[in-house]
């Protein structure tokens, strides 16, 4: 009966040793299994081609020998055994961008079972990742409304509110009626603007954009309106037709219309009315046909209460309202912008540049007050700096706007304070071996650490960002 037994453990014991060699050969990446003296127990196929050294020559040494053998730096398998800190890391093998995630596996004293060292080709992550997201964002754009729309290579949509974005979009260009476009600087108004004008009826003609604030008020109305020769000390001889003329059959984009001066807001109101104007110095009027699109970052409907915007002018205008969301309200568009701006700028510079995963991770947790133009800059300064073809979490990242809050919707204090501190911790969590020296460096208690690390979800876990 023992011998049963003991037979039928041998065979389940072989089973499950062949299920395992089953399931780590079925595997991409390199794997290293060693026990708790850091003696190698098993090795996989793929480890060999990433790595470069045979299985035999692994199974049964020790990684101070794998480590002698360039397959990982020294110091973080010291760390791993000697200090039982996880390390995350990237070399380089036969000219191959290599992560090494090395993890150690604890018994209930703290002291080492076994540990596993993971070889990730980060090239090969990366192009999956890039297929994934012209996959998604192909799909996002197969849907009825989009079949004709091709060539709008600047629609990033994979968050709901901007599918919703740009499907309003698509449906008004199709009318003339009026849009007023809304959301913080940055977010993308013209890009909508230029949609709609190219998916309409007046694609053919002009798309004519005028930034309301960038124009002295003196000089805008001669802008808008034209002016006949000899009108004013310094006129062209010829007199100059204004841009609601040029406009004519085509688009006219009017950005930033809240800073339109007050008297020239009459004007405007006249000439979408009545579909005509009259230039500064002319006595007769001459039609216009035009698409008005106009954007602003503010409420038009609180500056009409204070008297600032003439309410019959906002009524006018604000005939199809579309609001575009701030870029850290739709997280799920930023991955696909940086793919799109990675393309735009390798393809500009003569790049062939990466980012990775913990880099756009910190992307993901910044709020990004500058929106997509702030992510825009960001993404093309990190490609013409970073001294590598892979940008890493060593890389200085630092924002458009450092210090600037959004004009609205300002963060509360607490979850500013809250955001410091996990900086704050993860510094220390990467200086200290334990939490006991984490507690003493900050002057608090170790129970009050191990809260605020399981508060913010950080481990102990050290980053080691080696060429």
């Amino acid at each position: 009966m023992v011998a049963d037994s003991g037979s039928d453990l041998m065979m389940l014991i072989n089973g499950l040793n062949y299920e395992l060699i089953c399931i780590l050969e079925s595997i991409t990446e390199g794997i290293m299994i060693m026990d708790q003296n850091g003696n190698v127990l098993k090795v996989n196929s793929a480890f060999e081609k990433l790595v470069g050294i045979p299985a035999d020559k692994c199974l049964a040494s020790n990684v101070k020998d794998i480590a002698e053998l360039g397959a990982v730096a020294g110091k973080a398998f010291r760390d791993l055994y000697e200090n039982k800190r996880d390390f995350h890391m990237i070399v380089s093998y036969g000219g191959r961008d290599i992560v090494v995630i090395g993890k150690a596996f604890l018994d209930n004293d703290g002291s080492i079972l076994s540990a596993s060292v993971v070889f990730r080709d980060i090239e090969n992550f990366n192009e999956l990742v890039y297929s994934l997201l012209r996959t998604r964002d192909m799909a996002a754009r197969l849907t009825p409304e989009f079949m004709n729309s091709s060539n709008d290579a600047d629609i990033v949509a994979e968050s709901s509110a901007m599918k919703e974005v740009i499907h309003r979009a698509f449906k008004v260009a199709g009318v003339d009626s009026s849009v007023l476009l809304t959301g913080e600087t940055g977010v993308g108004k013209e890009v909508v603007a230029k949609i709609i004008h190219k998916h309409s009826r007046r694609a053919g003609s002009s798309f004519v954009k005028i930034n309301c604030g960038a124009i002295p008020g003196e000089l805008l109305e001669s802008e808008l309106f034209g002016y006949e020769p000899g009108s004013f000390t310094g006129a062209r001889p010829g007199g100059k037709p204004g841009l609601i003329e040029l406009a004519n059959r085509g688009t006219l984009f009017l950005d930033e219309i809240a800073e339109l001066p007050f008297k020239l807001q009459s004007k405007l109101l006249r000439v979408i009315q009545e579909r005509e104007i009259m230039r500064i110095g002319s006595t007769g009027t001459k039609k216009v046909d035009f698409r008005l699109i106009a954007a602003t970052n503010k409420n038009l409907r609180d500056l009409t209460s204070g008297k600032v915007f003439r309410e019959d002018l906002f009524y006018r205008i604000n005939v199809v309202p579309i609001h575009i969301p701030p870029l850290r309200e739709r997280k799920e568009d930023i991955v696909p912008f940086v793919a799109y701006f990675l393309h735009i700028f390798n393809t500009k510079y003569r790049l062939h540049k990466r980012i990775t995963p913990v880099v756009i991770q910190k992307f993901l947790e910044y709020d990004w007050p500058g929106n997509v133009r702030e992510l825009q800059n960001v993404v093309e300064r990190l490609l013409v700096t970073s001294s590598s073809n892979l940008i890493m979490d060593g890389e200085i990242f630092k924002p458009s706007y450092p210090g600037k809050l959004p004009d609205k919707a300002l963060p509360k204090l607490r979850k500013v304070l809250e955001k410091t501190e996990k900086e704050f911790i993860l510094g220390v969590v990467q200086r200290y071996k334990t939490t006991r020296e984490m507690a003493e460096a900050m002057g608090i208690s170790q129970s009050a650490v191990v809260k605020k690390m399981h508060k913010y979800g950080i481990e102990r876990t050290t980053f080691y960002l080696e060429p």
